[in-house]
């Protein structure tokens, strides 16, 4: 069974890298109902992903990401899609006072209520975001929001796409499941020692903490050798 990817242009880098990899690309977009339902014809199942208000440099608010997760969920069933999967967050079920986390729990309540096969996915904290330049990794320095001494869950975004497509690869087993799925739990503290050990070369300089929230931001400050 072969893949199809839904993109916002064809023509573009990493849409092009799709294609040369073999993945069928078709152009559509979250906010034109009409080109998701072509995008969404003869798909046996569809893989929901929104973007949220909480990625930087993004303009989409929370309404319109719960309108996209809903609008999603709503063709594919109307498409007569076989198994919706979407991608949700770890955080998902409670009230975080978190918008961008809160809306998860929105939009999986809208997907139960349609006729289709569902799967909710509730990833832990992506992995990558510990390199992105926000966190100041590549200038010597690491601050992010997580506690010294409390492990914190994270997966690699590859991860969650070899776990979806083992859901849709056992439809029977997973239809109807919420899961949550993590790849590593770490905390602040050994994250630190990771960064700064003899492994990586490099030696501590600083580390500091202060509170934000419910969490800490933790930094930690190095020189290399």
């Amino acid at each position: 069974m072969g893949g199809r990817a839904v993109v916002r242009d064809p023509a573009g880098r990493r849409a092009r890298l799709l294609s040369a990899a073999g993945v069928e690309t078709v152009r559509a977009d979250l906010g034109d109902p009409e080109s998701l339902r072509a995008a969404f014809s003869d798909a046996h199942g569809v893989f929901s992903v929104q973007p949220n208000s909480g990625q930087a440099g993004t303009d989409v608010t929370n309404e319109d990401e719960v309108r996209f997760g809903a609008t999603v969920a709503e063709i594919a069933e109307r498409c007569g899609v076989a198994h919706l999967v979407y991608s949700s967050a770890i955080t998902a079920g409670s009230t975080t006072g978190v918008d961008h986390l809160d809306t998860k729990s929105r939009i999986e309540t809208h997907v139960r209520n349609l006729d289709i096969a569902s799967t909710s996915i509730r990833p832990a904290t992506f992995m990558e975001l510990l390199v992105t330049p926000e966190t100041g990794i590549h200038g010597g320095h690491l601050s992010f929001l997580m506690r010294p001494d409390q492990a914190m869950q994270f997966i690699a975004v590859r991860d969650i796409g070899r776990i979806v497509a083992a859901v849709f690869g056992s439809p029977d087993r997973y239809a109807g499941r919420t899961i949550e799925v993590a790849g590593d739990a770490i905390t602040g503290n050994a994250l630190a020692a990771n960064l700064t050990g003899p492994q990586a070369r490099r030696s501590a300089t600083a580390v500091c903490r202060r509170r934000f929230r419910h969490r800490t931001r933790f930094s930690a400050s190095w020189k290399h050798l």
